[in-house]
């Protein structure tokens, strides 16, 4: 297994192709009806993990691709300081190397700013002054109890915060705001937050703003960040109107609505907590869905059988996409060789010698001009170099 370049591009063209047909099947709601709102969450975990892990599997199929990767390769791998700068260093520097640094950079920045924003909501949260209040302790004891399933959480009411919200994701903390709610909406705060905390969203969400750090320049992560994000809160919904009667469900809407028009706008994005409506106050049109949806009647987070058929299509697709690869294949003009106009050189039993790795992979050594290269080929490329142009091939043990 390998990461290259190519293999990096496999990973974030089906990230980003499942990632707008997931957002497409659930405008209309297609999707929900199928896989239920937790088996959309999976499956956008699914296009997080497949950014994650960028692999080039042994025995994956090369699909050579002379029409778009060739100019990107060609791009890329152009000289910007020059041959002469390359040949003193021992090593060409290319497009590829400054993009690849630029990345890098930008990326290490992001991550660590997301760390310093975690840091500081953490000591924030610590160092807000507490009220005393029965009533949320009991609150709490009794939504632990209808889930059977005991969370150590912290529960602060605070008169520095003007929305309810949970964040840690090792020390658990529920922040509800002091005078703002009422009496009935306390239950279905804390019955919310307790869901998100329950369901390790937070740590999912953690999970995404670290991908949006690293692919900080594809567009696509940032609408995955927002589609997961809301369907959290449908999520948490659904949870919490499971088991209440649609008076019950009136209720929790209206205690909705009541935080909505009466909290103050309060963005916690990227720092470790998430509120009723996501890391920040939601739009109106996203509340609106979230309203339809329990005004349906559907309670059902997501049933086993829609949790089921998302993981078939998550581990198909999958399999699919580790199965081939594109990269770039083209010839070079016989012309430019002779004349000098290209970067590509003859290739022949005296200047390039195929090494047969232990772990079964087959690399190309070429020197050219002094500079030496190598390059991992599949097997067939070297029966081909082998035979046609008298390529040697040697086994790494005897070297």
């Amino acid at each position: 297994m390998k990461i290259t370049v190519f293999s990096v591009l496999m990973a974030v063209q089906w990230s980003s192709a499942l990632t707008i047909l997931f957002s497409l099947l659930r405008k209309n709601r297609k999707i929900l009806e199928i896989c239920g709102v937790s088996g959309v969450i999976f499956l956008y975990l699914f296009c997080t993990v497949r950014l994650l892990i960028p692999i080039e599997v042994p025995g994956v199929k090369v699909i050579p691709s002379s029409h778009i990767y060739v100019p990107i390769y060609r791009f890329l791998m152009s000289p910007i300081l020059g041959d002469g700068f390359g040949k003193t260093i021992g090593v060409p520097v290319t497009r590829y190397h400054f993009l690849v640094l630029v990345w890098g950079i930008v990326a290490f920045f992001l991550l660590l700013r997301l760390c310093i924003r975690y840091c500081r909501m953490n000591r924030w949260t610590n160092s807000l002054e507490s009220i005393k209040d029965e009533r949320l302790e009991d609150l709490l004891c009794q939504v632990e109890a209808e889930e059977k399933r005991h969370l150590k959480i912290n529960i602060i009411k605070s008169r520095e915060v003007r929305m309810p919200f949970s964040t840690g994701i090792i020390h658990k903390k529920i922040i509800v705001p002091a005078g703002l709610l009422r009496e009935k909406d306390l239950y279905f705060v804390l019955k919310h937050e307790y869901m998100h905390l329950k369901n390790h969203d937070l740590s999912i969400q953690l999970l995404v703003n670290v991908i949006c750090a690293l692919y900080w320049w594809n567009p696509f992560v940032y609408l995955l960040r927002r589609n997961l994000e809301h369907d959290f809160e449908v999520q948490s919904d659904q949870l919490v109107a499971n088991g209440l009667s649609r008076d019950e469900v009136a209720d929790y809407l209206e205690t909705l609505v009541y935080i909505y028009r009466t909290g103050k706008d309060m963005n916690i994005s990227g720092t470790g907590g998430v509120g009723l409506f996501g890391e920040r106050k939601g739009n109106w049109e996203r509340l609106l869905e979230r309203f339809e949806i329990l005004a349906d009647g559907k309670k059902k987070a997501g049933k086993k059988q829609g949790l089921l058929v998302a993981f078939l299509f998550a581990v198909s697709v999958s399999m699919l996409s580790y199965s081939f690869i594109f990269q770039s294949c083209f010839e070079p003009q016989q012309a430019e060789i002779e004349e000098g106009l290209s970067d590509a050189h003859y290739v022949d039993g005296t200047n390039c010698l195929i090494i047969h790795k232990r772990n079964g992979e087959y690399v190309a050594v070429m020197e050219f001009d002094g500079m030496k290269t190598e390059e991992i080929i599949s097997r067939e490329t070297a029966d081909m170099m082998h035979q046609d142009i008298g390529v040697k091939i040697i086994d790494e043990d005897n070297i």
